[in-house]
């Protein structure tokens, strides 16, 4: 009978080393957790006041944008004829008999 009490003991202290280790990740894993949404929570403002401050800024540049536009089609290709016939004018390259 002694010699089966060792493999007995032996089992015995591995299921419960086995149940230690099991729990100890457990609380490590419920730790963590509760540390990553706690962040996460805690995060959650900052990105939505920066998310709106990128949103703002992006209809701003928008709004910019639009209002120094043209307001009409013509004004901006009258402005792009102006822009081309300068540009021909000042090059050199081109032969005479082709800027008119």
């Amino acid at each position: 009978m002694a010699v089966q009490s060792k493999p007995r003991k032996r089992a015995r202290r591995r299921r419960r080393t086995r149940l230690r280790f099991r729990e100890n990740v457990q609380s490590m894993v419920d730790k963590l957790w509760k540390e990553v949404s706690d962040g996460w929570r805690r995060s959650g403002t900052s990105a939505k006041s920066g998310s709106a401050k990128l949103a703002v800024s992006m209809v701003k540049l928008q709004k910019s944008a639009f209002d120094q536009r043209p307001s009409n089609g013509r004004e901006g290709s009258e402005a792009g004829r102006e822009t081309h016939e300068e540009y021909v004018e000042e090059a050199s390259w081109m032969p005479t008999e082709g800027k008119d």
